[in-house]
C-alpha cells in the first residue's frame, strides 16, 4: 500500500450563546427503559441546554473547510462555529460509511456492537439511542434526512416522534429541501424543549451543486469555457464511475480538478443551508439555550491511495479522520485541544452536558467534559474503526495509538498487518518492515478490542426490503 494523504471529515459540536465576541452567526414514540445504576447517576447540567440542533453533513472533508486552513474555499458559517469553540484535532470515525457511523454516533457503540454493518444495515429495536435517551427525559424529538438510506424501515426513526423521510422518485434530496422542513419544524416547536436531527447528503457523489455553486471553483482556464461546456464535462467524467469502483483506478488531472471543483460547491452549499437554519435560531431567541452539532460520518478520497470519488474501500486516514469543535457558553475563544476523540464519545459528553442520567457502563464512548475544562487528559487512548464489506471473510481493523502517533491496520482475509507512522500532518508513511515489537504489540490490543466488544450475530429474521436494497445499491453501498 502506498502512504496516503490525509483527508479528514468534519465533526463539529457547538453550544450556541449570547456572549459579546463568541457568538457566531402526534403520538411519542414507543418507551424504552434506560437503565442505571451505581455509576450512572444524573449529573448536574453543566449548562442550561433546552434545545439540541444535530447536523450530519455525508462526507464532508474537513480539509475542505476555510476554518480549518483551506484557503479559497467559501464556508462562511461553518468557519465561524470553528473559531468560536473548542476544537478537536485527534479524532477518529468508527467506520467509512454513512450507516455504521451514524449508528455509532447514535448509540455510543462500535459497529461490531450495534451490528448495523454490511450485510444488515439496518438499527435494531432493542438499541438505546439519542432519541430514545433524550425523549425519556422531556425533548420532543424529530429528524428530517435526505437519503432513502435512513428511511424508518433502516431503524433510524428509534425514539423519534416526528421523522421526515419522504424521498420522492430519488435516492436523496437537496439541501434546500432539508432546510425548509428543518426551519418549519424549529419555528413550530419554538416554545417547547425538542431534539431535531438535521441531515445533509448534497456532498455525497454524484457532486452536482445547483448554480451558482457549481462555478464557484472553476480555476481561470476552465472558467473562460463557459457553463455549458463546464457541465458538459462534469457529465463525461464525474458520471462515470467505472474507473472509480476498481481499486486503484486512474484519472487525468483535469478531471480530478472538475470533481474537486463540484465537490467543493456541494460544501459551499451546505454551509449557506446552515446559515438559514442558524439564522432562524437567532431571530427566534432560541440562540442562548440551543445546542448545535454538526458531525460529517466520513470523508471521501480524491486520488488518494489510487482511490477516486468513493469512501467505502478500506480504513485509510482520509475516511476515518475527523474534527470536533465544541462551543460552550463559558468558551472563551478559540482552543485546540489534541487528545484523540471518536464519535461514540459524543452522546455521553452530551448527556453530562445535560445533566441526564445514564447508563454509562453500556456506553463504548468517553464523556469529554473534563478534556474541555482541562481537569483531565487520557493517559492513553486507542481508537479503533473497522469496515465489513460483504465479503464475509474479510474485514479491516483500524488502531490508532493517540500518544504515539502510530496506526496499524489488519486485513483479515490476507492476515496482512500495515503499520504507519503519523506525521504532524497526519499523513501516513508505511513503516511495517521497521518495527515488529509494535505490529505484535497492537495486534494484542487489537484482539483483546474483539474480544471485549463481542461481534453482534445479525438477527435471523431480517431481510433487507427491496427499496433499501435498490437504495444502497443505487448510492454504490453494494454490489
Amino acid at each position: 500500500m502506498r502512504p496516503r494523504t490525509l483527508v479528514p471529515a468534519l465533526f463539529i459540536l457547538c453550544l450556541f450563546y449570547s456572549c459579546q465576541g463568541n457568538s457566531p452567526t402526534g403520538n411519542g414514540p414507543e418507551d424504552k427503559t434506560v437503565r442505571s445504576g451505581p455509576d450512572c447517576a444524573a449529573s448536574s447540567p453543566v449548562t442550561s441546554i433546552k434545545n439540541i440542533l444535530l447536523f450530519t453533513l455525508d462526507t464532508v472533508r474537513q480539509d475542505q473547510l476555510g476554518g480549518y486552513g483551506h484557503p479559497a474555499i467559501k464556508t462562511p458559517m461553518l468557519d465561524r462555529c470553528i473559531r468560536s469553540g473548542y476544537q478537536f484535532s485527534d479524532a477518529y470515525a468508527e467506520s467509512c460509511w454513512t450507516i455504521p457511523s451514524h449508528a455509532s454516533l447514535f448509540t455510543s457503540l462500535y459497529p461490531r456492537t450495534h451490528g448495523a454493518i454490511r450485510p444488515h444495515p439496518h438499527l435494531d429495536d432493542e438499541l438505546i439511542t439519542i432519541a430514545d435517551v433524550l425523549t425519556k427525559h422531556g425533548f420532543y424529538c424529530g429528524a428530517v434526512v435526505a437519503a432513502s438510506i435512513f428511511k424508518a424501515k433502516t431503524g433510524f426513526n428509534q425514539g423519534f416522534s416526528y421523522y421526515d423521510d419522504h424521498l420522492i422518485a430519488s435516492e436523496s434530496r437537496p439541501g434546500e429541501l432539508i432546510t425548509e422542513k428543518a426551519t418549519e419544524f424549529i419555528a413550530s416547536r419554538r416554545h417547547h424543549s425538542f431534539f431535531l436531527w438535521v441531515h445533509y447528503f448534497d456532498a455525497h457523489y454524484p457532486y452536482d451543486p445547483p448554480a451558482p455553486y457549481d462555478l464557484f471553483y472553476c480555476w481561470e482556464g476552465l472558467s473562460r469555457k463557459g457553463k455549458k461546456s463546464f457541465q458538459k464535462s462534469r457529465k463525461m467524467t464525474v458520471t462515470d464511475k467505472a474507473f472509480a469502483a476498481s481499486n486503484h483506478g486512474e484519472t487525468n488531472t483535469t478531471d480530478l480538478e472538475i470533481a474537486r471543483a463540484l465537490y467543493q460547491g456541494e460544501i459551499s452549499y451546505i454551509d449557506k443551508q446552515i446559515e438559514h437554519v442558524i439564522r432562524l435560531l437567532y431571530r427566534e431567541g432560541l440562540d442562548k439555550n440551543t445546542l448545535v452539532i454538526l458531525v460529517s460520518d466520513h470523508g471521501e478520497y480524491f486520488g488518494e491511495d489510487g482511490y477516486y470519488y468513493q469512501h467505502m474501500v478500506d480504513l485509510g486516514q482520509p475516511v476515518i479522520t475527523i474534527p470536533y469543535v465544541f462551543l460552550l457558553p463559558d468558551a472563551q475563544g478559540h482552543e485546540i485541544i489534541t487528545e484523540p476523540v471518536q464519535l461514540i464519545d459524543v452522546l455521553p459528553t452530551l448527556i453530562r452536558l445535560c445533566g441526564i442520567s445514564h447508563p454509562q457502563p453500556e456506553f463504548h464512548g468517553k464523556d469529554l467534559y473534563r478534556l474541555l475544562k482541562k481537569t483531565r487528559s487520557f493517559s492513553q487512548r486507542y481508537c479503533y474503526s473497522e469496515f465489513h464489506p460483504t465479503s464475509e471473510d474479510k474485514h479491516y481493523y483500524s488502531l490508532v495509538d493517540g500518544r504515539t502517533k502510530y496506526k496499524q491496520v489488519l486485513t483479515s482475509q490476507e492476515q496482512q498487518d500495515f503499520l504507519y507512522s503519523l506525521d504532524q500532518d497526519n499523513i501516513e508513511a508505511d513503516i511495517s518492515g521497521q518495527y515488529p515489537d509494535k505490529i505484535r504489540l497492537y495486534q494484542s490490543l487489537l484482539s483483546q478490542w474483539k474480544q471485549d466488544y463481542d461481534q453482534k450475530e445479525a438477527t435471523k429474521d431480517y431481510q433487507i426490503p427491496d427499496e433499501l436494497q435498490k437504495s444502497l445499491k443505487v448510492l454504490g453501498y453494494t454490489d
